[in-house]
């Protein structure tokens, strides 16, 4: 028998056995010899080409010494990868092969391979079994790392479950959402990565899916390239409404984080779905950083605590890019939104103690930065929670209007509608679009709270105000303190209007140039110094 050298294992394995056939028949082979072939056939066959063909063996079996066969503990490699035998009673194994011998997967340096499961990562077939596979292997563990293989595309037909401390390393694969899962192909599914079973549409007002209880930690998802395939040119506006999916969702989560990964959908101008893919819901220390999304809206963290969305990028954003919803103590940062095709805000803090600094935001929609949401009613506030944002800090952001593509767009760089000590200081809004006169409730800062209550001891300072319909405009509050604003080119420095309750309102050290007039009082109490 000749081995050329590379040959692959299935060849090798068929030159063996034919071998061992010829061995047989002759008579003067002895006990020790045929002993010795038996041995070599054996570990011959515990060698595969690739993990399909084990997957698919029919051959091996539980009877050794006889050809073809294993007992536990004996190693089979296939593709490059280590696998152990199991107890032919276990029930802990992690793959069965077609024959029915029963595998643990070897882990190697980097963790466990989710093809060394059986993934294909061919963008056909679906991988999204040996994908669960490789992450409960890991969670027997203990814990563990689970990863893909860069270049590869692996696609998805059902939720999969995450769980503690066990992390999944993209290195830069791409996770595709099988596109059927929109048009009824298959059993539509509402989450790919998920420590929750997701059993229907998730929806910003019905946001709560497990029990409210910390149960999962130390989970990290990097490095992907999410395909989200919602096509506005080619599903229908109703199929459209009706594809919600949580590409992440932590829920009752700690400290777990997205980082490194891309959002990529197919929605369009006209035809789209304006709910966020991921979705952080009673979590703590949950993290969104360093992503990039576009023509999809990103995160939606509702009722959480201290977590951060950092240095994301999203040239194109559906709805709302960013949004907090009750909870409190998030930090939003270093984020850069280009166009916003709802009219929405860009990012809206809905949640107490917040602070947001440093977002660059190209194109304001119905505002670049909203905070505090008047406390709606009925199903509109499902769990009946206060949406305000006192105590937040809202301090070096940049806002454009940009290049609008909705009348109603570009009007309001920064808007407080119910937030009580809150801090605005020292953010560049530029540009704005200017309405008819001054009466237009639009401005660089507009602080317009459904009752007084929601904005007192308000704090704008050190802005820098240049073209907008007017630079500060308080429709309500109590104790608004405006101090070394910048503003000009506007039809008032500050308007300050008449309502029923008129706001009480201190301005000092503001320069004003470029103005119809630096202010306008309508009604109420201000005490104004030091203009220029």
């Amino acid at each position: 028998m000749t081995i050329a050298n590379g040959e692959g294992g299935a060849s090798v394995r068929a030159k063996i056995n034919q071998a061992f056939s010829d061995i047989q028949t002759l008579s003067s082979t002895t006990a020790g010899q045929t002993s010795d072939i038996l041995t070599l056939q054996s570990d011959a066959a515990k060698a595969f080409e690739d993990v399909a063909s084990l997957f698919a063996d029919t051959t091996l079996g539980y009877s050794k010494p006889a050809p073809n066969q294993v007992v536990a503990g004996d190693i089979i490699t296939a593709g490059g990868f280590r696998y152990e035998v199991a107890l032919a009673g276990a029930s802990d194994h992690h793959r069965t092969t077609a024959g029915g011998v029963k595998l643990y997967v070897l882990p190697d340096a980097g963790g466990y391979n989710v093809k060394a499961f059986g993934a294909a990562g061919d963008g056909v077939t679906s991988d999204h079994i040996a994908i669960q596979a490789a992450i409960n292997a890991a969670d027997a563990d203990g814990g563990g790392t689970v990863v893909f293989d860069g270049g590869e595309t692996y696609l998805v037909s059902s939720l999969i479950r995450l769980k503690t401390n066990v992390s999944l390393i993209g290195n830069g694969c791409t996770i595709s959402v099988d596109p059927m899962n929109y048009t009824g192909g298959i059993t539509q599914f509402y989450g790919v990565f998920s420590t929750v079973d997701i059993a229907s549409r998730p929806q910003p007002i019905l946001w709560r899916i497990g029990t409210g209880t910390i149960s999962f930690e130390d989970i990290r998802i990097d490095g992907f390239t999410f395909q989200i395939n919602r096509d506005g040119n080619i599903l229908t506006s109703g199929q459209m409404d009706l594809a919600d999916i949580n590409v992440v969702r932590f829920e009752d989560a700690r400290n777990c984080k997205v980082t490194n990964c891309r959002f990529i959908d197919g929605e369009t101008f006209a035809n789209n779905n304006g709910n966020q893919v991921v979705y952080f819901v009673r979590s703590e220390m949950c993290d969104l950083s360093n992503c990039y999304a576009n023509q999809t809206t990103l995160v939606y963290i509702a009722e959480c605590k201290n977590c951060t969305a950092a240095n994301n990028t999203i040239p194109v954003s559906v709805g709302t890019s960013i949004e907090t919803v009750a909870g409190q103590s998030h930090v939003v940062t270093g984020n850069k939104i280009g166009v916003t095709w709802w009219a929405v805000s860009c990012i809206g803090i809905n949640s107490r103690q917040c602070k947001v600094f440093g977002n660059t935001i190209d194109e304001a929609a119905i505002s670049g930065i909203t905070i505090g949401h008047p406390t709606p009613t009925g199903t509109a506030n499902f769990y009946s929670l206060a949406l305000d944002a006192n105590f937040s800090t809202c301090r070096d952001n940049y806002i454009l209007s940009g290049d609008d593509l909705t009348t109603n767009h570009g009007y309001i760089g920064i808007l407080v509608q119910a937030g009580s000590y809150v801090t605005i200081g020292d953010n560049t809004i530029l540009n704005l679009r200017k309405k008819a006169s001054l009466n237009d409730r639009a401005a660089g800062v507009l602080v317009q709270p459904d009752v007084v209550a929601s904005a007192t001891g308000v704090r704008i300072g050190k802005n820098r105000i240049s073209t907008a319909n007017n630079g500060i405009h308080v429709v309500r509050g109590e104790a608004i303190f405006a101090a070394e604003n910048a503003i000009r080119d506007a039809y008032a420095g500050f308007h300050y209007e008449s309502t029923a309750n008129a706001p009480r309102l201190v301005v000092n050290n503001n320069f004003i140039g470029e103005c119809d007039r630096a202010v306008q009082i309508n009604d109420g109490y201000a005490e104004i110094s030091g203009l220029w």
